[in-house]
């Protein structure tokens, strides 16, 4: 359904107008009409009726159903004998055929009154012998709009709360806002915005078509999935845009971000260019319990609409509009007056993050009797000679995260406390490392997550039963790993249970009652921002919405007193965190798209800091460091201290991506340098502009006119009098052009 020949052009939109605020109700489809009795036998009419009718309703009423027998013959008996043959033996009360539908209420009251229920009406007519012709119910919605003019724009919002349906046969699922907005621009020069991993651009000047569609900050976990049609990026920003020099916008999806859809169409998939965002309000399944015995599937839905009401927000000023540059230095500003962010003090050196992985526990079996081994990767005291290491080499900004610490290893287990694992090491060696990182402003963050769960007992703080969340059909919600080939789910490798959004709050404050108050000691939420899931629960249901927000209360918890990290930085979790690690530096390339920019590190480059994937465990590590340059991201690895022939014959590579840092130190030490030397004079600062000087080569400008200049190619390039080596990089300190 559309809203101007489904609604607008049929005269079923209502309009009304306050100040600044414009509010439409787009009336969709026919009412559902009032159910009345074709036929009523003489017990339901003289009994019931009748005495409930005063004389003038009773004179109505007779003119409505006048009545059909064998000693009572209306002219029409005959044709009504054919219809109902049962007046051989009984006389009927019978609606004539010319009443007009506006007594169709009078006569439902009238219904309503004494109690005769459509379920008793079919009652009596299957007794008769009469079929009754129910009829095709058709669709129909009443959904408000909600338009507001500010000073750059204007905002339109979904009132969800105030959505009707006018039948109960059709579910309302999607909803997609202003979907022809802005189609019909002159297209030359201009592009979209889309914030697919990092940022992307879809040029719209050209002759190619075709279509984007993603889901904001992943997929749900808990919406029955069997195949992965593509693996990618996570859209982290709530944000989307055409740039162009007089008639662009910038739109922010300022609350339903959780239950948004991003779509752009090219011409060639679509009559028209366009970009718009769609907001799924009543979550849906497919039950598939039946597939093994051939069982059709049948559609599941929630119950009622998402409480968040979806908002966008659309900023028309052509400055803020003409170019991605333009638009992420207004989001910085407009998430700073927020308080979502703040301007980091700049300081001397940039940040390395450093993962330890502690313990894997693998399946072993010994004389055949099947066990846990448990392997210690690193140990507290390994990572303090780590660190020493690099502070001899002068590197002293370093940050620490410990992973898999516990006897369960890469096992996660939700609603535990700290759980430091002996062989890894003691509260004192913890609380010895934490000082010393803390000496030097620094941290180590301990991992932690409450959204996932390897293991689970009845007595025990996370059973799947009571905590795990639930799919619309009812079954516990697991998050699988998918087989990158076949793109179905491995259900034997790595499987999690999806914690139920009502245990977020308790289990987080039972790992905080745990810590031991250690100066210097942060925590990490890993999973926080990196995926987000509904529960389904009969009880107490869960929208994504709900869920970030019971999130953003643990992440709360947590920023009290410690320092908090994630990973990939999904954006509900930006405003109490301190860093993201894994964060998307590309986009995820699909064919539609023309070129990746870094427009998510660009709002975010001077307020929080941010790397990318681990150097050392990336496909191509070169490439990486260079996206790592252009986005102005930190350095990160992932470590553990066993040497490479103590896992032999392991398969912790499955689980855990790290290699000995004893192999990678070197490189560690001699790229960090290079590295922090050439740009520690961008730390803190704001990027102003990025552009692509070619297809190969990229320009990023800094508020204190340095201007990072990167390679991809494998040909020595000459830009603005500086030569910049193939696969390679160049500073320039006060740029002017």
């Amino acid at each position: 359904m559309y809203s101007t020949p489904d609604s607008a052009d049929l005269g079923q939109a209502k309009v009304y107008i306050d100040n600044d605020k414009i509010r439409v109700y787009y009336d969709f489809g026919e009412e559902k009409k009032l159910w009345v009795p074709e036929v009523m036998t003489k017990k339901v009419y003289e009994e019931m009726l009748l005495p409930a009718l005063s004389s003038s309703e009773k004179r109505r009423i007779g003119r409505f159903y006048p009545l059909y027998s064998k000693d009572d013959k209306p002219e029409d008996y005959n044709s009504k004998l054919k219809k109902y043959p049962v007046l051989e033996k009984e006389a009927l009360y019978i609606m004539t055929d010319e009443l007009p539908e506006r007594f169709y209420e009078e006569i439902y009251n009238y219904m309503v009154e004494i109690g005769y229920e459509k379920e008793q009406y079919l009652e009596d007519m299957k007794s008769l012998g009469i079929e009754v012709a129910e009829g095709e119910a058709s669709p129909g919605f009443k959904i408000p709009v909600e338009y507001k003019l500010d000073n750059d724009g204007f905002s339109a919002k979904v009132l969800t709360s105030m959505i009707t349906d006018k039948n109960d046969s059709y579910h309302l699922t999607d909803i997609a806002l202003l979907s022809g907005f802005n189609t019909g621009i002159d297209t030359e020069n201009s592009y979209y915005l889309v914030p697919d991993g990092s940022g992307a651009l879809i040029n719209l000047f050209d002759n190619k078509s075709g279509s984007f569609s993603k889901v904001l900050y992943g997929y749900d976990y808990t919406v029955q999935k069997n195949q992965f049609s593509q693996v990618a990026q996570n859209a982290i920003f709530p944000v989307f845009a055409q740039a162009h020099s007089t008639n662009g916008f910038f739109a922010i999806v300022q609350t339903g971000d959780e239950a948004c859809t991003l779509l752009a169409n090219k011409k060639g998939s679509n009559l028209s260019n366009n970009i718009y965002a769609q907001f799924n309000v009543c979550a849906t399944d497919v039950s598939v319990t039946g597939e093994s015995l051939r069982i059709k599937p049948y559609n599941l839905y929630a119950n009622g609409y998402i409480k968040a009401e979806p908002e966008v927000k659309y900023v028309l000023t052509p400055e803020h509009t003409q170019s991605y540059s333009a638009m992420a230095n207004y989001y910085r500003d407009y998430l700073t007056k927020k308080g979502d962010i703040e301007k980091k003090k700049a300081q001397g050196s940039i940040p390395l993050y450093i993962d330890f992985s502690g313990v894997y526990e693998k399946k072993d079996s010994f004389l055949g009797i099947p066990y846990n081994n448990k392997i210690v990767l690193s140990t507290l005291s390994g990572i303090n000679s780590a660190l020493d290491y690099l502070y001899e080499q002068g590197i002293t900004n370093v940050n620490i995260r410990l992973n898999d610490y516990t006897k369960n290893g890469q096992q996660l287990n939700a609603g535990t406390k700290l759980g430091l694992y002996s062989r890894v090491g003691s509260l004192k060696e913890l609380e010895a490392l934490a000082d010393k990182l803390e000496d030097k402003g620094n941290t180590v963050y301990i991992d932690k997550t409450v959204l996932l769960s390897d293991k689970h007992s009845f007595f025990g703080s996370f059973y799947s039963q009571r905590d795990a969340s639930k799919r619309l059909n009812r079954t516990i919600g697991i998050k699988h790993t998918y087989d990158l080939v076949i793109r179905k789910p491995e259900e034997s490798i790595n499987s999690q249970y999806l914690v139920s959004p009502k245990k977020y709050e308790q289990y987080a404050q039972s790992f905080l009652n745990s810590l031991p108050e250690i100066k210097g000691m942060g925590i990490s939420e890993s999973y926080a921002g990196q995926i987000l899931f509904s529960d389904f629960n009969s009880e107490k249901a869960y929208t994504r919405s709900d869920a970030a927000a019971e999130l953003e209360k643990v992440l709360e918890q947590y920023s009290k007193d410690n320092s908090v990290i994630t990973n990939t930085g999904n954006f509900y979790t930006l405003k109490y965190s301190d860093a993201f690690l894994n964060m998307p530096l590309t986009s995820s390339s699909y064919l539609v798209q023309d070129a990746q920019v870094p427009f998510c590190q660009m709002v975010l480059h001077g307020s929080i800091d941010y790397a990318g994937n681990a150097v050392n465990t990336a496909k191509e590590p070169k490439y990486m460091i260079l996206k790592s340059v252009e986005s102005g991201a930190s350095l990160y690895y992932s470590c553990i201290e066993k040497k490479d022939g103590e896992l032999i014959n392991t398969d912790f590579e499955k689980y855990i991506s790290a290699t000995p840092f004893d192999n990678s130190k070197q490189e560690i030490s001699e790229l960090y340098k290079k590295y922090n030397e050439a740009l520690s004079v961008t730390y803190g600062q704001y990027i102003k502009a990025h552009e692509y000087i070619n297809e190969f080569v990229t320009k990023t400008l800094y508020e204190n006119s340095v201007c990072v200049i990167v390679n991809y190619s494998s040909q020595t390039v000459n830009v603005d009098g500086t030569e910049i080596a193939g696969m390679d990089f160049a500073v320039i300190k006060g740029y002017n052009n």
